[in-house]
């Protein structure tokens, strides 16, 4: 499974990987290698919240701010993709965020 994601503007509670209730080719869907989040921004750096939402509690993740022109890596992320949806907000500065999912 590879999922990528970009955005040009301030995103709130962006669902990235909905939850399923079955495994895809075999895997949970919550089973992921490499998160890698880049701000390709010249200039502003971005405040960026990755969190699971099982539809009545919010669990971060990550909250942070990437600074313009950085990246970061999340290795070995795994959770119960048939509970939760892995979501993303984006706020501040400058937008020219990816996401890639592996």
């Amino acid at each position: 499974m590879a999922i990528y994601k970009k955005w040009a503007g301030s995103t709130a509670d962006e669902v990235v990987i909905p939850k399923t209730s079955k495994k895809v080719a075999g895997r949970n869907v919550g089973a992921i290698r490499n998160a890698v989040i880049t701000n390709g921004h010249a200039a502003n750096a971005t405040r960026v919240r990755l969190y699971l939402d099982d539809g009545n509690h919010e669990f971060n993740i990550l909250v942070t701010i990437i600074p313009s022109q950085a990246s970061l890596k999340l290795s070995d992320l795994g959770y119960d993709g048939s509970v939760y949806d892995l979501k993303i907000t984006l706020s501040g500065g400058g937008y020219d965020i990816s996401l890639i999912i592996k």
